[in-house]
């Protein structure tokens, strides 16, 4: 990943005010869905946003349970205590990438508490829905794949 291969607290600074602003707007569509549930629009060819509350998990995979947001909660924790390993490692960009699965699957995990289930508002190609927070999500999810399995150099912080 070309933009952290020169690791630098202004670029962690940009990356997680950008991650914040898009849990932020993430949070908005969730709300706009809910209050306008019976309202469906279409964005685009192919992308409508309307409201469905998804009990499953990733991809609407059919796992569900009381358990669940319990389990999401320990998986969460236990990401938290390796961000921090890693940072304390002087692994920037690891614990960086971890942060980034971490926040918007808290955003998810809060869905799940409040309402039961998580709001899902992008419906794509009558396929699959889901919501801002999933794709931060998966793009982390690669990111760390493409960031722990890809040889690259090694990196120091610069200030």
């Amino acid at each position: 990943m070309p933009f952290l291969e020169t690791i630098t607290k202004t670029k962690i600074a940009a990356v997680l005010a950008l991650a914040i602003f898009l849990i932020i707007l993430d949070r908005g569509f969730k709300t706009l869905s809910i209050f306008n549930t019976p309202q469906s629009f279409s964005i685009c060819p192919g992308l409508n946003f309307a409201y469905q509350l998804n009990h499953n998990i990733a991809f609407s995979l059919p796992v569900n349970g009381d358990w669940l947001p319990f389990t999401i909660l320990i998986l969460i924790l236990i990401l938290i205590f390796l961000s921090l390993n890693f940072y304390w490692q002087k692994k920037y960009q690891s614990a960086l990438l971890l942060l980034l699965i971490i926040l918007p699957a808290s955003s998810n995990l809060y869905d799940r508490f409040r309402y039961g289930g998580v709001i899902d508002y992008l419906h794509f190609f009558n396929f699959s829905v889901l919501n801002l927070a999933d794709i931060m999500i998966s793009i982390a999810i690669c990111g760390l794949f493409l960031h722990l399995y890809l040889p690259s150099k090694k990196i120091n912080l610069k200030t």
